[in-house]
C-alpha cells in the first residue's frame, strides 16, 4: 500500500474517497508525509514511513501545496503530531504552503502554528470558495513554492523534541535540505482536501465540469495531484440518470466523482464494514487502479519506489489507534 502513496508519474492524479463513518485525515497525512519526506523503511502493519534521527533531514521529498477546504489547521497539526509529522516546521521553512479554506472563521489560522509564531507567507487565506478565488489562491500558492526559501533564525527553535504518549521527534528540514534552495525547479505535489465542498456550497455557479477543468489545469502544473472527497452512498447512488427525485447536488457529485476516478491513476476508497461495526476495526481501505492507469508509460523516469504498474488492486482492514497511528492488515491475517 505504501508504494501507492508516493508521488508517481508526472502530472498524475490520485482520488481518495471517504464516508462520514470513515473520515480520511489519517490517510491524507500519509500522502503528505510521503510527498514531503519520501518513502522509507516501514514497521509491519504501519503505513507511515519511519525515519531514524539521522535521516530526518532527508531531501528526498518534494515541495507540497496543501489545501484544506473543510478542516482547520489545528486539526492537521494535532493529528500530524501523533504521527511524527511536524506540519508547523514544514510550514515555517516553506516546504509546505498551506491554504486555509475556512474564510468564515475570521482571521487566518495562525494560532494553530503556536502562541509564539507570527503568520508566515507559507500560510495563505482563501478569500472565498468561488472558483475564481480558488484558482487565484492556488496559483499564488504555487508561486510561493517556486520562490527560493531562506531559513529564518526561528527554524532552529522549531526543531524541538516533543514528549508524551504517541509523540515523536519533530522533523524540520534544514535550509540545505529544502528542495526550493537547490538548483533547478522541483515539481510540487498538490493535496486538496474536501474539494467536493466547493461543488456543494457554490451551486449553481460551480458545476462538475468547471471544477474538473480547474483541477486539470492544476494537475498540469504539479508532479502529482491528490484529491479527497466524500463517497457516501446517498451522494453517489441516488442519482441513476432516470429518477426525477435526484437533486442537482446528487447528480453533480456523482458526475464529478465518477469523472475524477476515470482521470486518476489510483483510487483509494475508505468505507465501513459491510457487517456493521467492530471494536478492533475502524474500516476498510480499498486501493484500485483508476481510468488513467494506462498512462504509466508517460513516467519519463520520474516514478519513485517500486514499479507501480506491477501492483495489483487490493483491500485491507485498518484500525485507528488512540495515539493516531494506523494498523493495516489483510483479511484473514
Amino acid at each position: 500500500m505504501s508504494a501507492c502513496l508516493a508521488p508517481s508519474n508526472a502530472h498524475s492524479q490520485t482520488l481518495l474517497t471517504s464516508t462520514l463513518s470513515t473520515p480520511s485525515p489519517w490517510l491524507t497525512l500519509r500522502f503528505l508525509y510521503a510527498a514531503a519526506y519520501g518513502l522509507g523503511e516501514e514497521s509491519p502493519g504501519d503505513v507511515a514511513p519511519r525515519r531514524s534521527v539521522g535521516d530526518q533531514h532527508s531531501s528526498s521529498g518534494s515541495p507540497v501545496l496543501f489545501v484544506s477546504l473543510f478542516r482547520p489547521l489545528a486539526l492537521w497539526r494535532e493529528i500530524g503530531r501523533k504521527l511524527g509529522l511536524d506540519i508547523v516546521g514544514l510550514v515555517r521553512t516553506g516546504r509546505i504552503v498551506y491554504i486555509d479554506g475556512l474564510p468564515s472563521y475570521g482571521e487566518p489560522d495562525s494560532k494553530a502554528l503556536g502562541p509564539d509564531v507570527v503568520p508566515t507567507k507559507s500560510t495563505v487565506r482563501l478569500k472565498s470558495l468561488t472558483l475564481e478565488d480558488l484558482d487565484h489562491t492556488l496559483n499564488e500558492g504555487l508561486r510561493i513554492l517556486s520562490t527560493p526559501v531562506i531559513a529564518s533564525s526561528t527554524s532552529a527553535s522549531a526543531s524541538t523534541r516533543t514528549t508524551g504518549a504517541g509523540a515523536a521527534h519533530a522533523r524540520v528540514p534544514t535550509a540545505a535540505a529544502s528542495p526550493f534552495a537547490a538548483a533547478g525547479e522541483v515539481m510540487p505535489v498538490v493535496i486538496v482536501d474536501g474539494i467536493d465542498f466547493v461543488l456543494a456550497s457554490q451551486q449553481p455557479s460551480v458545476s462538475a465540469l468547471s471544477l474538473q477543468s480547474m483541477l486539470a489545469t492544476l494537475r498540469a502544473k504539479s508532479q502529482s495531484l491528490v484529491v479527497t472527497c466524500s463517497g457516501d452512498g446517498p451522494l453517489l447512488h441516488n442519482h441513476d440518470g432516470v429518477s426525477a427525485s435526484a437533486t442537482r447536488l446528487e447528480a453533480d457529485h456523482a458526475l464529478f466523482v465518477t469523472s475524477m476516478a476515470h482521470q486518476s491513476q489510483w483510487l483509494f476508497q475508505l468505507r465501513g464494514l459491510d457487517t456493521g461495526t467492530a471494536n478492533d476495526v475502524s474500516g476498510v481501505v480499498r486501493v484500485s487502479r483508476g481510468g488513467a492507469e494506462g498512462d504509466d508509460h508517460r513516467d519519463g523516469g520520474m516514478s519513485r519506489g517500486p514499479r507501480q504498474e506491477d501492483l495489483d488492486d487490493a483491500e485491507w482492514l485498518y484500525q485507528i489507534k488512540g495515539d493516531g497511528s494506523a494498523r493495516v492488515w489483510g483479511r484473514g491475517e
